[in-house]
């Protein structure tokens, strides 16, 4: 008998999952001060919100990407080796793996294999979703949609799980 009330309580916790609605929240970031390498990359912040109908919005996560302009940064005189060495660490990491140092375009081998039309980066830094929400696609979807409204422009989008 308690082994099939568990079992009630289970599925009724499933189904409650599977009313969820979740939506993306988005705050752009970037200086308003002038310096070289800062001009070309702007932080994007996401608030993952999830509704169910009967406890309204909640916070159900975050996600976090860099958009980094290496193309304008190229086209307003900012050279291939200081935009490899002087953004940051992280982003620099990206830079070196997918593009030339020499020229600033992307690697033969990343050109053969995604066909790259554009210089600009988009990078998914992180997702973390609340545990409550886990195992509803919400992480992916967010990728998705950052990837949809930032990506758009860019050559390649990266992430570094």
């Amino acid at each position: 008998m308690q082994t099939e009330k568990r079992a009630a309580v289970r599925t009724k916790e499933i189904e409650s999952k599977t009313d969820v609605v979740a939506s993306v929240e988005f705050v752009v970031r970037t200086p308003l001060h002038d310096s070289a390498e800062d001009d070309f990359v702007h932080s994007i912040a996401g608030r993952i919100i999830a509704e169910r109908e009967n406890r309204g919005e909640e916070d159900a996560g975050k996600i976090s990407a860099s958009l980094v302009q290496f193309g304008e940064a190229l086209d307003h005189g900012i050279s291939a080796e200081r935009l490899g060495d002087g953004i940051s660490g992280d982003i620099s990491e990206y830079w070196e793996h997918l593009f030339d140092a020499e020229t600033g375009y992307p690697k033969e081998e990343i050109q053969n294999e995604f066909e790259v039309v554009d210089l600009d980066l988009l990078i998914i830094d992180y997702v973390a979703i609340y545990p409550e929400y886990r195992g509803l696609s919400i992480a992916e979807s967010a990728i998705h949609r950052t990837i949809d409204i930032f990506g758009a422009g860019c050559g390649l989008v990266a992430c570094k799980p």
